[in-house]
């Protein structure tokens, strides 16, 4: 007979993989904040806020996988269309009319 004396551990779930990528998540987010808040250089500024906006999306993914995995099988509620906050949709563009950014 061939016995193992090795300790058996069990896989971890999803829900302890999801909370480490959130960990990780939230201090990927804060070492962004401190770059977009020295950044100096316009490269270096939009970087910092494109890494922000990534890591808000993938953050916002990994709570709704929590969500799930948790059994809350809630979706998140739609954002209400621009008219009903008051504001104006953006007026078309006619063709050959280019508007100049600067």
């Amino acid at each position: 007979m061939n016995y193992s004396f090795a300790a058996k551990t069990s896989p971890p779930s999803e829900r302890t993989g999801i909370l480490q990528k959130l960990a990780k998540v939230r201090l990927q987010l804060a070492c962004a904040e401190d770059l977009f808040n020295c950044a100096t250089d316009d490269a270096m500024l939009d970087t910092s806020i494109y890494q922000l906006k990534s890591l808000q999306v993938y953050y916002s993914f990994l709570m709704r996988q929590l969500r799930l995995e948790e059994g809350d099988e809630t979706e998140a509620i739609p954002l209400p269309p621009l008219e009903a906050l008051g504001e104006a949709p953006a007026a078309p563009v006619s063709e050959g009319v280019v508007e100049s950014m600067g």
